[in-house]
């Protein structure tokens, strides 16, 4: 195991919990009584529980034997925060325990936490295509999350050597050997050092606040019903407090590149975010490099984690066709093009 990982992030094993037990717990601690079923996760495990009364299906998630309890507490408190500063804010409601807490502590030989949140109905954006206008509409979407965030003053856990946080991408270089593909480990090392070059000496002066750091196409719903728009943002168990600017870089990483305008997806919802919530120069000068770091990750974490847990390696590979197209166009386009494009998108002008 790399010293760049720490025990938080092995895989997450064998399941500990049954569907039976989730419902037993669902009952005892939320008074929520149904049926639970598991949902795919990468550490924490997770279950659906659909009321016996027919009422709002709920979301019982149960953190990771290694995970420290303060970050489940940190997540819950953001998201209350979120929703106090928006209430009509599209992310998950934090359902209370019985005893009014917004998470319930499991004891044992190694503590874990336990939280409810709100089912949000919708299909993940990866699963749908989607125009200008809905990429336009889901910036604005991300930029109104930040602004509820931007506030929140609760204190984020130490996250040293987390393999999901942007601003520590310079520690995957001792991970690229766990990449089998010549060609991609190249592309991701050649992304890495541009960011440690370029990237990483000007993350201390930008803005910061509490971000959610994972906004990837599986973590957008769209409502077949209103399908012009997003219809809610899920998953906020990789959120770290870091620079704002890298919300940004990650969500963009995940845009399709291709045809006459290989950057016009990243473009739409650059725009959309922007007019909500402008951007500071020097944080558009480090966005080709935040993308380009994203998709190293994608590339990287995924190949490690697929291959020291084969079963679950269809779920972590997910992203990694899109990663691989992404450094390939970044490459063939250059880093002084993307920027300019992107500061196009934003209003401003670039030389």
């Amino acid at each position: 195991m790399p010293r760049c990982v720490p025990r938080r992030f092995r895989g997450r094993g064998v399941s500990e919990w049954t569907a039976d037990r989730a419902e037993e717990l669902a009952a005892e601690v939320w008074g929520v009584r149904g049926r639970a079923r598991p949902l795919a996760s990468e550490r924490d495990e997770n279950f659906r529980i659909d009321p016996a009364d027919g009422g709002t299906p709920q979301v019982l998630k149960i953190t990771h034997p290694d995970e420290d309890p303060a970050i489940a507490a940190f997540q819950s408190e953001a998201l209350v925060h979120a929703r106090t500063v928006d209430p009509s804010l599209p992310v998950p409601s934090v359902l209370p325990t019985l005893s009014g807490a917004a998470w319930h502590r499991l004891d044992g030989a190694r503590p874990r936490i336990a939280r409810m949140v709100g089912w949000l109905d919708g299909s993940p954006l990866a699963d749908a295509p989607v125009s200008a206008s809905f990429r336009d509409a889901l910036g604005g979407l991300i930029a109104r999350l930040d602004l509820a965030l931007a506030g929140f003053a609760g204190e984020a856990p130490r996250h040293d050597n987390f393999v999901w946080d942007l601003s520590q991408a310079a520690n995957l270089r001792a991970l690229l050997k766990h990449v089998p593909d010549g060609e991609a480990r190249a592309m991701a090392a050649r992304a890495l050092d541009f960011f440690v070059d370029e990237v990483e000496p000007r993350l201390g002066s930008l803005r910061r606040q509490v971000i959610h750091n994972d906004m990837n196409p599986h973590n957008v719903l769209i409502d077949r019903a209103t399908p012009q728009q997003p219809s809610a943002i899920i998953d906020f168990g990789d959120m770290v407090e870091g620079p704002l600017v890298n919300e940004l870089g990650i969500a963009l990483a995940y845009q399709p590149v291709g045809g006459p305008d290989p950057l016009a997806a990243m473009a739409d919802l650059l725009g959309g975010y922007a007019r909500r919530l402008p951007l500071l120069p020097a944080e558009i000068e480090v966005l080709p490099g935040l993308i380009a770091a994203r998709r190293a990750t994608t590339v990287v974490v995924s190949s490690w984690r697929a291959a020291s847990e084969p079963r679950n390696s269809a779920y972590l590979l997910r992203n990694m066709p899109g990663a691989v197209a992404g450094l390939s166009a970044f490459a063939t386009i250059g880093p002084g093009a993307v920027a300019a494009r992107l500061a196009a998108a934003t209003g401003e002008d670039r030389p």
